[in-house]
């Protein structure tokens, strides 16, 4: 399947997806408000935590080596099921071990350790075996089943508020939550099976269980990193602030995430290929995206700013009135944040995953010690500060670096061109010729 039928397919679903998941956001976020939410939300990104770590990297690295026809369909079936129960069985005794550093959210540890359980299998299954989808031209195919699966807790959450009342239709929706996040990576695994059995072969040569794991391993450590450094506020905020205070941090946050979904449309296809064509078009394509991505973040952010005083509250609820200045502390790291995953990407595809462990490092260091600098003196505005310095830091290291391999000029990286438009209307008319139905 050609490149732009990827992205075609990836942007038609992955807008979907997000249109889903938003509406699902802000549900739970009128239905618990602010201090519930960030219970809710808190232990999410918990177990979120746990998933990225037993990734292993894998998400990268069978990316890149299915891609190459280095490792086989069931040898990936393999790995994800063997990574997925040491998961698990891990995660029990994480969980007893861990108990009391989990913010408290009323719920039974009984509760807790099934939704941890349950979340974090879900999450390894569908982040792993989509991987494999993606790296054979189909990443569209697990976000139909995460469009479906966001339906049916949209239902799910206004059954359970219905027929259930305080403390119980909180529990009940951490189980209801869990079980379907477990429902939606299974059949994505199972899908898995209606591939074809030997992907096209990119590179001569199988890997290595060794090289693989060497691979994954530094992936790994520049992934988790990467995921730490981003939620330094989400995991050290609770511990200090009020959960009306959190909930709102949180909030903003999600939001940035939904927006750095625009760069995930095309994260994992752009590393596909980089690692088939480490060529003078796959660099000139990352400027291209950096101007866009600059572009639509100009124009988000800018109605952010000038409209978010009154439409945080009116589309979340009246206890999210501290989002706004949070928002505008922000800003700086979304520009950052959403540029510099093209840099990742191209790193990751073309092999050079020292650069983005250096990076993942700037980010971290800068967040984490800038947090206790400015969230004392601020609060959760002060978290978001610190936030936006490390995404700038290990943006600016990024870029330094990539210019190594593509000399530019600063202005090569700021907003769209004239020319950039009449190429995108080609594109896009490319698209809509070759597509046609394909997208469904």
């Amino acid at each position: 399947m050609s490149f732009a039928n990827v992205l075609y397919k990836s942007f038609y679903w992955r807008a979907i997806q997000t249109g889903s998941s938003f509406a699902l956001n802000i549900l739970l976020a009128r239905l618990l408000q602010s201090a519930g939410s960030a219970e809710f939300y808190s232990l999410l990104y918990w177990s979120g935590l746990v998933a990225s770590f037993f990734t292993f990297g894998l998400d990268i690295g069978l990316n890149y080596f299915v891609t190459r026809g280095q490792v086989t369909l069931s040898a990936a079936h393999r790995i994800i099921l063997g990574v997925t129960t040491l998961a698990v069985a891990a995660g029990i005794g994480l969980v007893f071990a861990l108990r009391s550093w989990i913010p408290h959210t009323g719920l039974s540890l009984g509760a807790i350790v099934f939704f941890m359980l349950c979340q974090t299998a879900g999450t390894l299954l569908t982040t792993l075996a989509g991987t494999v989808f993606t790296a054979m031209g189909r990443n569209h195919e697990p976000v139909k089943l995460a469009v479906y699966a966001n339906a049916g807790m949209i239902l799910l959450v206004v059954a359970d508020f219905h027929f259930f009342a305080g403390g119980h239709a909180f529990q009940q929706l951490f189980i209801g939550y869990g079980l379907v996040s477990l429902f939606q990576g299974v059949l994505v695994l199972g899908l898995m099976n209606r591939l074809p059995v030997v992907p096209p072969a990119r590179k001569a040569g199988a890997a290595s269980t060794i090289e693989l794991l060497r691979f994954c391993f530094f992936s790994f450590v520049v992934n988790f990193l990467f995921f730490v450094g981003a939620r330094i506020g989400i995991y050290l905020l609770p511990y200090n602030i009020s959960p009306a205070a959190a909930g709102n941090y949180i909030q903003v946050y999600k939001l940035i995430e939904y927006l750095g979904l625009g760069t995930a449309f095309l994260y994992f296809p752009f590393v596909t290929l980089a690692a088939a064509d480490d060529g003078h078009g796959s660099r000139e394509k990352v400027l291209l995206l950096v101007r866009l991505s600059n572009t639509v973040v100009l124009i988000v952010c800018g109605m952010g700013a000038a409209l978010g005083h009154f439409l945080f509250p009116a589309v979340f609820g009246r206890s999210y009135g501290a989002m706004y200045p949070v928002f505008l502390a922000f800003i700086p790291g979304i520009f950052a944040l959403c540029s510099s995953s093209f840099f990742t990407a191209w790193f990751f595809g073309a092999g050079h995953i020292q650069y983005n462990l250096i990076s993942a490092l700037v980010q971290l260091v800068t967040a984490l010690s800038l947090f206790f600098v400015f969230a004392p003196q601020w609060g959760i505005r002060g978290a978001a500060l610190a936030y936006s310095a490390g995404a700038v830091a290990s943006f600016v290291y990024d870029a330094a670096r990539f210019k190594r391999f593509c000399p530019f000029r600063l202005r090569e990286m700021l907003l769209i061109t004239p020319a950039d438009l009449q190429l995108l209307r080609n594109f896009c008319a490319k698209l809509l010729k070759t597509s046609g139905g394909s997208n469904r």
